[in-house]
C-alpha cells in the first residue's frame, strides 16, 4: 500500500532490479532466503508491470525467464483502448484502469517503468502542483488495494550532491514515496561463477 522510488542513471540495471523484485513476489521468496529464515517466505502473488521502454514479448519475457520468475504471475498492462480502436499508454492518472487490473489478478505489486512515460497528458514532472495530486491519488489506490507500487525514475543530468535531488522532476516526487532505492554499479562486486547473474 505504499509508493517506492527506484532511481539511477541509464544502464545501471533499474529495469532488471524491478523485474527481480517482480520475480520475488511471483514466487513468494526474497531472492535466496536461507533455510533458517524460511519464515520470511510469503505467499506467491501476481504483479502488474507497466513499461514503455522494454518489449514485453521479447526483452521482459527473456529477463523473467533468466530470473526464474513464475512468468504467468507477471502481467504486462499493454495500454487502454481509444475510440478509434487504437491504443495508448496507461498513465498513473488512469486509476479506474489500474484498479481494475489490480483487482482482476489480486496483484500485490504494481511496477511503473519509467515515471516520465506514464504521467498523464499535460502534467509537467518538474511542477509539484501538477505531480502531487497524481501521486497522492496513486498512493490512495495502493492503500485501498493493499498493493505496493514501485516507480522507476532516471537521474537527471548535472552534479547534485544529495541523492534526494538527483532524480528527474520535482522534489515532491521523492517526498511522496515511502522509500527510495538507488540502482548503481558496485565496483567491488564479483558475480557468482554460476547462476542467472552471469
Amino acid at each position: 500500500g505504499r509508493l517506492t522510488l527506484l532511481d539511477g542513471d541509464p544502464g545501471q540495471g533499474k529495469s532488471w532490479y524491478a523485474l527481480a523484485v517482480s520475480m520475488c513476489v511471483s514466487v513468494g521468496q526474497w531472492f535466496e532466503v536461507p533455510h533458517e529464515h524460511a519464515d520470511s517466505l510469503m505467499v506467491p502473488a501476481d504483479v502488474i508491470y507497466i513499461t514503455a521502454e522494454d518489449d514485453p514479448g521479447d526483452t521482459m519475457k527473456k529477463r523473467l525467464r533468466i530470473l526464474q520468475a513464475e512468468y504467468p504471475r507477471v502481467h504486462h498492462l499493454r495500454g487502454k483502448a481509444k475510440r478509434d480502436s487504437g491504443q495508448m499508454n496507461v498513465t498513473m492518472g488512469d486509476l479506474p484502469v489500474l484498479s481494475k487490473a489490480i483487482e482482476a489478478v489480486h496483484a500485490k505489486l504494481l511496477v511503473i517503468d519509467p515515471i516520465q512515460a506514464h504521467l498523464p497528458p499535460g502534467v509537467d514532472m518538474n511542477r509539484a502542483e501538477q505531480t502531487s495530486p497524481v501521486l497522492k491519488a496513486l498512493q490512495g489506490l495502493a492503500a485501498a488495494k493493499g498493493c505496493a507500487v514501485l516507480i522507476v525514475r532516471h537521474f537527471g543530468k548535472g552534479d547534485k550532491s544529495l541523492a534526494l535531488h538527483k532524480g528527474l522532476g520535482s522534489i515532491d516526487i521523492a517526498g511522496s514515496a515511502r522509500s527510495m532505492l538507488i540502482c548503481a554499479e558496485r565496483k567491488d562486486f564479483k558475480p557468482p561463477e554460476h547462476g542467472p547473474w552471469e
